[in-house]
């Protein structure tokens, strides 16, 4: 799911950057500022990045990450 939102999301906000009369909120507060735009973009460029490495990520890796996470949370 990371894969299909995330490419989604960086889509519209590709859009926003284009657009200079776009409006996006950053914490709360509208802004047009091509920037934060540019910020926002590269920030959900990270889902569809994690998205493909959990998909083709090696059994044995994920194993050991998911038995580390557990032995922390215990």
């Amino acid at each position: 799911m990371l894969i299909p939102i995330g490419c989604l999301l960086i889509f519209f906000f590709v859009q926003a950057v284009l657009d200079p009369n776009a409006v996006i909120e950053v914490n709360g507060i509208s802004t047009n500022d091509k920037s934060m735009k540019i910020l926002a973009v590269l920030f959900t460029c990270l889902f569809p990045i994690i998205g493909l490495f959990l998909a083709f990520a090696p059994s044995k890796l994920m194993e050991k990450l998911a038995a580390k996470i557990i032995t922390r949370l215990s």
